[in-house]
């Protein structure tokens, strides 16, 4: 198991935002949520519900929320970006609840 918990102090950004940081992690594809069961790959909760409306928002508006990444490029986004959909497809060609 796999758990992904936003830091405030290490990643620069308030702790009120600790939830919309984790959300966004999400909603951008940064994160997946998934279960592997029997062998067989399925998205689940949120990641199921983008996947199903196909509308991942852009890696840098979480990037862009946490201090950070305040010297990253534009050129470093992109890169990060195209990494983050290419695992997405890869996701979605694997899972079989879509």
């Amino acid at each position: 198991m796999h758990v992904f918990t936003p830091c405030p102090p290490g990643w620069f950004f308030p702790f009120s935002d600790t939830i919309k940081i984790g959300k966004l992690a999400v909603e951008t594809g940064w994160v997946i949520l998934y279960e592997v069961e029997d062998g067989l790959f399925r998205l689940t909760s949120a990641s199921e519900s983008i996947a199903q409306r196909d509308n991942l928002r852009p890696l840098r508006e979480y990037l862009m929320e946490q201090g950070r990444f305040k010297n990253i490029t534009e050129k470093q986004i992109d890169e990060l970006q195209g990494w983050v959909n290419t695992r997405w497809k890869r996701c979605l060609d694997r899972a079989v609840n879509l």
